[in-house]
């Protein structure tokens, strides 16, 4: 840990600082701090040698928060399409699930992960009254692949107002709690016996909470270093233990950039070969733009012969030669430009010939004589 703090996120860095914190769950230390207190027939994972539960343990981890049913609106998990019941409401939370850090980015965190997840499936079964734990540490297993670990955190909303903790700072902040108008009626009803507040997301350059409509913009994707309470339930004779990781706080340690969907990432292609076939009348265009219209000098007239190639009518039709004609009028200043139009149109005569030789070797009667513009 010698050295400058770096000044952009260092996943080696931040991992360091953390492996010498005990409560950090992937640390040599974690599994001698803590113990499960389990009185009233219910666990908290507590420190080791503390009195009653006046000291859970604030594991930390690290992890990914992925898009799988995150729940990072204010009414948080209360749904009264589903349940409009006030247990329902008094049980809204914050919801979301963080999985493996990446391991080409983080290599580090990644197997601290792996680290981490061993140990806490490992307390489940010391406290757990049955062989099913749900809720919190969810397993997907796939064939012929190690099994996937994932974490289900949660942030209750509410809490019962008591003489301790009913400060004048909680007060303005369950009045100052708002959500939508549909929600409205339950949440001012419990917030005369209950405080509300907002789960504790920070960044590290800033000591100021990301308020919870810009959860899911800077939280999915993120690497976020939770903090977090461990605890389980189990409910008369149910056939599961109920696991819950009940959060601190969050803390944005970086979130990647998402990969360029702009110009920058077009693939270009090599456009398929489309065969250029100009028309007559796209040639005498072309060979009008190169005549200047000089003053004095009148741009010369051409005569265009039929352009229509695919009707039978016009494919042994004679076409008048236009050597002549096109240059009348024209001054003897002009005599060089009227060459060059001259072995323009000599080429296109030529061109003329070979497109109807081929057109006439077509025809089902080719002992039909053809007539050239020579000919006329």
């Amino acid at each position: 840990m010698s050295g400058e703090i770096p000044k952009v996120f260092s996943s080696p860095f931040r991992r360091a600082q953390l492996l010498l914190l005990p409560q950090y769950v992937a640390s040599a230390e974690f599994m001698d701090l803590a113990t499960w207190d389990k009185a009233n027939g219910n666990g908290l994972l507590t420190v080791r040698g503390s009195t009653g539960r006046s000291q859970p343990v604030n594991c930390i981890i690290v992890g990914i928060v992925t898009s799988d049913r995150p729940h990072f609106a204010r009414n948080g998990t209360y749904n009264p399409r589903f349940d409009s019941s006030d247990k329902a409401v008094k049980g809204a939370k914050y919801q979301f699930t963080i999985s493996r850090p990446n391991e080409e980015t983080d290599p580090e965190f990644a197997e601290d992960w792996d680290i981490a997840s061993k140990k806490i499936k490992s307390l489940q079964t010391q406290v757990a009254k049955t062989n099913e734990h749900r809720y919190f540490l969810l397993v997907e297993t796939l064939k012929d692949n190690p099994p996937m670990y994932s974490m289900r955190m949660g942030y209750r909303i509410w809490e019962p107002k008591t003489a301790k903790n009913s400060t004048h700072e909680r007060n303005r902040m369950t009045q100052a709690y708002r959500v939508d108008t549909e929600y409205s009626d339950m949440f001012e009803k419990l917030k005369l016996s209950n405080h509300c507040s907002v789960m504790p997301v920070f960044v590290p350059e800033s000591d100021e909470a990301i308020q919870p409509e810009q959860f899911e913009d800077r939280l999915i994707g993120a690497l976020v270093e939770v903090t977090f309470n461990m605890c389980q339930f189990h409910y008369g004779n149910a056939e599961f233990d109920t696991f819950t990781g009940k959060v601190q706080s969050v803390v944005v340690l970086k979130k990647d950039i998402p990969e360029d969907t702009g110009f920058n990432n077009i693939v270009v292609r090599k456009p398929s070969h489309i065969p250029q076939t100009p028309t007559r009348g796209e040639h005498v265009n072309a060979a009008k733009a190169f005549v200047p219209s000089l003053q004095r000098i009148p741009q010369p007239i051409f005569v265009q012969g039929s352009s229509n190639m695919g009707h039978k009518a016009n494919k042994t039709e004679t076409r008048p030669s236009r050597s002549g004609e096109m240059m009348d009028g024209l001054s003897s200043s002009a005599s060089t430009m009227s060459s060059g139009i001259e072995n323009v149109l000599e080429g296109e005569d030529q061109e003329f010939e070979r497109e109807v030789d081929m057109d006439d070797s077509m025809q089902p009667s080719p002992s039909k004589k053809r007539k050239t513009r020579d000919d006329a």
